[in-house]
C-alpha cells in the first residue's frame, strides 16, 4: 500500500510539474504587428464616381464563384469555434430502454429459469476538467483560425473587387479606343468619296484614291480587333461577375461609360502600417497564432484527462413502477485516463505540430515581404506609367498639328498625297496609344490600391 502512494504520488508529481512548465510557443524573430488603426477605406472603388462600376462589384460580391467559397470556409471556420467552445461545457443526455430477457437454469448457481421486463430511464451528466488548458488552447486555435479565415476571404474580396474594377477599366478604354477608331474610319469614307468624285473628273489618281482605300482598309482592321478585344474583355468581366451560363448568351451589357476617369491623387508620406491591414498579412498573422495554440494541446496530451460523471434515473421491471421512488437510481464518479508508454505517438503530434508551426511563420514572414515588394513595385511603375501617358498626350497635339500642316501643303500643292497617309496613320496609333497610357496608369492606381490593402482614409492618416 505504502508503495503504491509512493508511485502514484510520484506520477502526480511529474504530471502536474510537466503541466508547470507548459506554456504557449512564441516563435522567435517574428515581428506581430501591434497596431490596428482602421486607415483602410473599404470601398476605394466608389472613389470614381461611377454607378455602373459600383453596380457590377456588387454583383460579382452577391455571385462569385470564389467569394462563395470564401464565406463557406468561414462558415466552417465558425461551426469549429461553436464546437472547440461547447467541448468545455458539461454534456447532458437522456437514456431510455425497454427489453424483456430469459435467464438460464442450467447454470453452476443453479437458479431456477425466470422471464421479466426490464425499463429504465435516466439522465447522463459528462464534464472533462481542463486542468491542463487544453481544451481553452484548442477553442483559442479554433478562434484564431475564424479569424484567419476571414482574413482570407477579405484577401480575396479585395483581389475581386480590384479585378472587377480593372476589367471593367479595361472595357471602357476598349469602348472608347472603339470610338476613336469609328470616327477615324468614318472621315476616311468620306474622304475616299470625295476623291472618287474627283478621279472622275480627273483631279487625283488613281495611286490618291488606292491610298485612301488602304487607310478605309487600316480603319476596318483596327476596328475589327477592337471589337474583339471588348468581346474578350467582357467575357471575363462576366467571369467575375457570377453570370450564370444559361444566361451568357441570352444577355449582354453595353458599357455606358465611354471615356476613362482620372487617376486617383495618392497622399504623400502613406505610412507602412497601412500594410498591417493587408488581409493577407492579417489571415497569416491568424493562422500563425493558430499553430502557436496547436502546439499547446498536443503537449497536453502528456498529462491525464480527468472526467467526472453522474446519472440520475429509474429502473423497474414494470412500466407503471418505473418511475417510483422505490425505482430511483443514482451513480457518480469520476476517471482518470493518462499516457504511460505509446512509442511516441504523442511526441510525433508535437512536432508536428512544431513543423505547422514553422510553415505559418515562414508564411507570415513571407507575406509581409511580398506586401512591402508589391508596393514598391505598385509606387515605382505607376510614376513611369504617369510620365508614359504625358509623353503620348504630347505626341498626340504634335501629331495633330502635323495632320494639319500636312493636309494644308498638299491643298497648297507643295506635298505629295503621301505626307497625309503617314500623318493620318499615326495620328490614329497614338490617339489609340494615349487611352492605353490612361488606362495603364488606372491599373497602377487599382494595383497601389491592392497592395496597400484598399484605400486609405485621408483623415486619420493626416491626424
Amino acid at each position: 500500500m505504502i508503495m503504491r502512494n509512493v508511485v502514484w504520488g510520484t506520477l502526480a508529481l511529474v504530471f502536474l510539474s510537466g503541466c508547470a512548465s507548459l506554456s504557449e510557443p512564441v516563435p522567435s524573430n517574428v515581428m506581430v504587428p501591434t497596431g490596428t488603426e482602421d486607415r483602410v477605406e473599404i470601398q476605394w472603388w466608389k472613389a470614381y464616381e461611377n454607378e455602373e462600376l459600383n453596380a457590377l462589384v456588387e454583383q460579382a460580391l452577391a455571385y462569385n464563384q470564389d467569394m462563395q467559397m470564401a464565406a463557406a470556409n468561414v462558415a466552417l471556420a465558425s461551426a469549429q469555434v461553436s464546437a472547440a467552445e461547447a467541448e468545455r461545457y458539461p454534456s447532458l443526455g437522456a437514456n431510455a430502454s425497454a427489453g424483456r430477457k430469459q435467464t438460464s437454469g442450467q447454470t453452476a448457481a443453479k437458479t431456477p429459469q425466470t422471464r421479466g421486463n426490464a425499463y429504465a430511464l435516466s439522465a447522463v451528466l459528462s464534464y472533462e476538467l481542463d486542468l491542463w488548458g487544453k481544451l481553452k488552447m484548442a477553442n483559442r486555435s479554433a478562434a484564431q483560425s475564424l479569424l484567419s479565415s476571414r482574413a482570407s476571404q477579405d484577401a480575396i474580396r479585395l483581389a475581386l473587387i480590384a479585378s472587377v474594377v480593372d476589367s471593367y477599366f479595361g472595357a471602357v478604354a476598349l469602348n472608347e479606343q472603339r470610338l476613336i477608331a469609328s470616327q477615324a474610319l468614318m472621315l476616311r469614307q468620306e474622304t475616299l468619296e470625295i476623291m472618287q468624285k474627283k478621279e472622275a473628273y480627273g483631279v487625283v489618281s488613281a495611286y490618291e484614291v488606292l491610298s485612301n482605300e488602304a487607310l478605309v482598309t487600316q480603319a476596318k482592321s483596327t476596328l475589327e480587333r477592337i471589337e474583339n478585344g471588348l468581346i474578350r474583355q467582357k467575357s471575363a468581366l462576366h467571369v467575375l461577375l457570377g453570370t450564370a451560363p444559361t444566361r451568357l448568351f441570352e444577355e449582354d451589357f453595353d458599357v455606358r461609360m465611354t471615356q476613362l476617369p482620372e487617376a486617383i491623387t495618392v497622399p504623400e508620406g502613406l505610412p507602412s502600417s497601412l500594410l498591417e491591414q493587408r488581409p493577407d498579412i492579417q489571415a497569416a498573422l491568424y493562422a500563425l497564432k493558430a499553430s502557436n495554440a496547436d502546439i499547446y494541446v498536443a503537449k497536453a496530451a502528456h498529462f491525464p484527462s480527468i472526467s467526472l460523471s453522474g446519472a440520475l434515473g429509474y429502473e423497474s421491471a414494470a412500466l407503471g413502477n418505473l418511475v417510483r421512488s422505490s425505482a430511483n437510481t443514482w451513480s457518480i464518479g469520476g476517471s482518470l485516463v493518462a499516457p504511460l508508454f505509446d512509442f511516441g505517438r504523442i511526441d510525433a503530434r508535437v512536432r508536428q505540430s512544431e513543423a505547422l508551426q514553422e510553415i505559418a511563420r515562414v508564411g507570415y514572414e513571407q507575406s509581409v515581404y511580398k506586401a512591402f515588394n508589391e508596393v514598391h513595385e505598385a509606387l515605382s511603375v505607376r510614376q513611369s506609367l504617369a510620365a508614359s501617358k504625358a509623353h503620348f498626350q504630347t505626341q498626340e497635339r504634335i501629331q495633330e498639328r502635323l495632320m494639319e500642316l500636312a493636309t494644308l501643303r498638299y491643298d497648297k500643292g507643295v506635298a505629295d498625297y503621301l505626307s497625309v497617309l503617314d500623318a493620318s496613320r499615326t495620328l490614329l496609333e497614338v490617339q489609340l496609344s494615349v487611352v492605353q497610357a490612361q488606362q495603364a496608369v488606372l491599373s497602377g492606381d487599382i494595383s497601389l490600391i491592392k497592395a496597400l490593402g484598399g484605400g486609405w482614409n485621408l483623415e486619420e492618416i493626416l491626424n
